[in-house]
């Protein structure tokens, strides 16, 4: 459901097929030792050109890697749910 309101928000990416470290997303992808990124601000352009603050990670093991934005925004929202004991 979340990424279904991500793809509305913002679009699908266009990934070239290898990721040099000039691209947007280049310089987050770990190397060496290293099995993920710290989480960073980045700011991404909305479909409606309006820019949205997000926060990017990245995470790999031996043989891919992946990295994730979320809306700034989304994460801000708390829900707590206490469920009711029934007797």
């Amino acid at each position: 459901m979340e990424f279904t309101y991500f793809r509305e928000k913002f679009g699908d990416f266009d990934l070239p097929p290898h990721l040099a470290p000039d691209y947007e997303f280049g310089d987050m992808v770990p190397l060496g030792n290293d099995r993920s990124s710290k989480p960073r601000e980045i700011d991404l352009l909305d479909r409606n050109g309006g820019r949205q603050e997000c926060v990017a990670e990245s995470f790999a093991n031996t043989y891919q890697f992946f990295i994730l934005v979320h809306a700034v925004r989304t994460l801000a929202k708390s829900t707590v749910i206490i469920p009711t004991q029934t007797d």
